[in-house]
């Protein structure tokens, strides 16, 4: 995991896992470095914090023997799918759907 300081004040992170692409199903083998978590604070988008934790992670992956990452991201999310469309390019769009727990138990109509 990296953490991006400015006074003292954590602004950002990126945590990336060996081996492990848990964001993508399609894209997973030893030598694939998956990105667990990644976050700049709002006040420090735009400055290169997200930039330089992804280059300082990716490297770090590839000194470890991997020669490709994996992340998975929400387009609904503005921030984030412009920040990995910079970086990445897709190899598989996916759709879910998540239905509520409660409508299952309950025959399909929401409790009160």
């Amino acid at each position: 995991a990296w953490l991006a300081y400015a006074k003292e004040q954590a602004i950002g992170c990126l945590e990336i896992e060996l081996g492990h692409a848990d964001g993508c199903d399609i894209v997973q083998d030893s030598h694939t470095a998956g990105i667990m978590m990644a976050y700049v604070r709002e006040d420090a988008r735009g400055l290169g914090v997200g930039t330089a934790i992804l280059h300082q992670a990716l490297n770090w992956a590839s000194l470890q023997g991997c020669q490709r990452c994996a992340v998975d991201w929400e387009p609904m999310n503005p921030p984030a799918n412009r920040f990995w469309h910079t970086w990445f390019n897709p190899v598989c769009y996916s759709l879910m759907r998540w239905i509520d727990e409660r409508l299952v138990a309950h025959g399909g109509e929401m409790p009160s």
